[in-house]
């Protein structure tokens, strides 16, 4: 972002340096008469432009320590403190500042050391149609870039919303983790029955794996297994997740069909029988949920579960990741989950606190709201969609800077053309029609270069998904037409000033 930023910025001062061309044409002459020779004209044009840069570097010195602090929070890290604190920054920076100096000097300062000291002193023009062409040329990669910024911005935000508002298969409110170790885990049936008998509680459960908790990698094993009545016995690779009694009702998962786990933890019947998801459900080659009830699934390791119930796909991990195949087995696990009513929360989570202070007083009660565990897997996402869009602010702020200067002067230098039209009858509203529609078509230029390149990166972007927005064309043609209505915009303003002015001011010295 801070390298198409630096493209910009540097193009604005190409496109406004040669669009001074005329005013220095005098200077350019006198110099040469008095005995200038084109090196020293270059290395002047290039000492302004390093100057220029590296003044800019003292400002955004400054400005890197006032806002520090507040970019510092929007992406979660404290890298403004370890830029500011690193001897190699200070050494780096002011060559980076030379350097894009003598980058964004060296092309003016080139085609106006060019220019020979007759055509210099002479009233007119030379070459204007080349440097025409070249600015054009800019304003057109310009464009491109913040086109492209505003396509990237609006399909990261696009995607962070559709992943914050996407079904995960169970419900995520209200629902409450609580980690633990063996030796509360195991005893912690009185506490679950005081906690049920509380109006507050709706469910109570554990497992070895709850969504969005860190730490849960390695929890999810994958074992190999197969339909008992298979002739051919072909083998699948199933997710398995060891849960209690309790804990598809405590997640808010559907069930579709059969039962889910009873009894207490220890109870030997259960221990035989497994619940599958649609997913695991198809792979193993039933048509629908109710075929599956009572059937037998061997698996590798050497032993043989029931199915008793079929549950509908749910989202344990990111969204990054695809829904598996999955099966549920029955045990113990070191995570608790507890279901609270929606009413007066915060007094059902001080109960919770007084009852296990009582049964567990040598653990710490800790806990979490699973809905904020979940935005937390995004959060990374969510910070690069902040820093994104301010950086795509500001590129665009400074691609319109460019652009109102650059029509500023390019209305200047028609003023009296704009004069004689007036005074010949021309409305601003065709005098605007004429100029817009030459910048008009430099933005669809722009579109056209910037649609192919944003859709390429953010489809890349995307693909990290296995859940994801398809990019249709209403961002494209939202973000060309905003580019397109700065455009009209800026020469809009420029031209009715210049349209209402007094066509004898102008031409008076004509």
């Amino acid at each position: 972002m801070g390298l198409f930023i630096l493209v910009i910025v540097c193009i604005n001062y190409v496109n406004l340096s040669t669009a001074q061309f005329a005013h220095r044409l005098r200077e350019i002459g006198l110099r040469k008469v008095l005995g200038a020779s084109r090196l020293h004209l270059v290395r002047q044009y290039l000492g302004e432009s390093v100057l220029l840069s590296v003044a800019a570097l003292l400002i955004v010195l400054l400005a890197v320590w006032l806002v520090s602090p507040w970019f510092d929070g929007l992406t979660g890290m404290p890298a403004s403190g370890g830029f500011m604190g690193h001897a190699l920054w200070w050494v780096a920076l002011p060559a980076v500042a030379v350097f894009i100096g003598l980058a964004a000097g060296g092309y003016p300062a080139i085609k106006l050391s060019a220019f020979g000291a007759i055509p210099g002193l002479k009233v007119g023009r030379p070459f204007e149609t080349d440097r025409a062409f070249s600015r054009k040329l800019l304003v057109v990669v310009q464009f491109a870039i913040s086109i492209a910024l505003i396509i990237g911005t609006g399909v990261l935000f696009s995607q962070i919303t559709y992943i914050q508002n996407k079904h995960l298969g169970f419900d995520r409110e209200q629902a409450i983790a609580i980690p633990s170790i063996a030796e509360v885990a195991y005893r912690y049936q009185p506490w679950k029955d005081e906690l049920l008998g509380y109006s507050g509680v709706a469910h109570v459960s554990q497992g070895i794996y709850l969504p969005g908790l860190t730490g849960n990698i390695g929890r999810i094993t994958t074992e190999t297994a197969w339909r008992v009545d298979d002739p051919d016995q072909v083998k699948h690779d199933l997710q398995g997740i060891i849960v209690a009694s309790g804990y598809v009702e405590a997640l808010g998962v559907e069930l579709l069909a059969g039962r889910t786990f009873s009894g207490p933890l220890d109870s030997q019947a259960e221990s035989k029988n497994i619940l599958l998801n649609e997913t695991a459900v198809r792979l193993l080659g039933w048509d629908t949920p109710e075929e599956a009830l009572g059937s037998q699934v061997e698996f590798g390791i050497g032993m043989t579960q029931t199915v008793i119930g079929v549950v509908r796909d749910f989202h344990l991990r990111s969204l990054h990741l695809p829904i598996e195949p999955l099966a549920i087995m029955y045990g113990r696990g070191q995570l608790i989950v507890v279901r609270v009513q929606p009413e007066d929360t915060m007094r059902t989570l001080d109960f919770m606190e007084q009852a296990w202070t009582r049964y567990f007083p040598d653990f710490p009660f800790a806990f979490s709201f699973i809905d904020e565990d979940i935005d937390r897997l995004y959060r990374a996402e969510q910070r690069i969609g902040y820093v994104f869009a301010v950086f795509a602010a500001v590129g665009v702020l400074l691609a319109c800077l460019g652009l109102f200067a650059l029509v500023s002067n390019t209305v200047e230098r028609r003023v009296r053309e704009i004069g004689i039209r007036k005074a010949l009858g021309a409305s601003a509203r065709r005098m605007l029609a004429m100029l817009s529609a030459e910048f008009a078509g430099l933005v669809l230029l722009a579109n056209v270069l910037a649609w192919p390149a944003a859709w390429i990166v953010m489809n890349r972007w995307l693909e990290s998904f296995a859940y994801r927005i398809e990019m249709g064309w209403g961002i494209f043609l939202a973000s060309g037409g905003a580019a397109l209505l700065i455009t009209v915009l800026t020469i809009g303003y420029h031209v009715t000033r210049t349209a209402l002015s007094n066509p004898a001011e102008v031409l008076r010295s004509e």
